[in-house]
This record gives structure tokens, sequence and C-alpha cells, in this order.
């Protein structure tokens, strides 16, 4: 049962992200991961049982409208961002936007 009332605070944290995403941006966008993150790691510690089951259906579907509106978000920043970098440096022989190339910017793996 207590990982049932988890699980429901696990789900009211998404669902506060679908409602950031009504308006996503890119500050928005940097709050929603970070919470999501939050939320996934509270979940990773949790051992559902079956009697949690309606809540982790609840928790699905939640993470399924937030991965709606993610995905929506970003196709709009994308589209934005070619509009942006075509007006800037042009085509490239394929019609895809030219790439700008960002200064000052680092990438690190590890």
């Amino acid at each position: 049962m207590e990982d049932a009332r988890a699980i429901a605070a696990i789900s009211s944290e998404v669902e506060r992200v679908c409602t950031l995403l009504k308006a996503p941006s890119p500050e928005t966008l940097e709050r929603c991961e970070r919470i999501l993150e939050s939320a996934a790691a509270s979940y990773a510690g949790l051992r559902p049982q079956r009697a949690d089951r309606p809540a982790v259906e609840h928790l699905r579907s939640a993470l399924g409208l937030a991965g709606q509106l993610l995905e929506s978000a970003f196709q709009y920043h994308e589209q934005w961002r070619r509009r942006l970098w075509s007006s800037l440096a042009g085509y490239q022989p394929g019609g895809d936007p030219a790439v700008v190339v960002h200064p000052n910017r680092v990438s690190l793996r590890g």
C-alpha cells in the first residue's frame, strides 16, 4: 500500500510536467527534465505489488501523455531551429539547412 501512495505521488509529478508542457519554453523543458528524472529515480526504488496495479496504470497513462507532449515540444523547437539555421547559413545541396557552428560549445561524454 505504501508503494501505491509513492506511485500516486510520482503520477502527480508527471501530471505537473504535462501541465507545464502545455506552454513549452526552453526553460520549461529543462525544468520538466529534472522533474521526470526525479520521478524515474523514485520509481526505480519501488517494487509495486498486484494491489498497486491501478496506480501503475495511472502512472503509465500520465507518462504516455507526457511523452506525447514532449515529442510535440521537440518538433516545435526543431522546426524553429531548422528555420533559423536555414536563414543564417542557407541550405545544403540535399535541401537540409546548413549546419551552423556554435562557438564556445563543449560536449563531453564519459
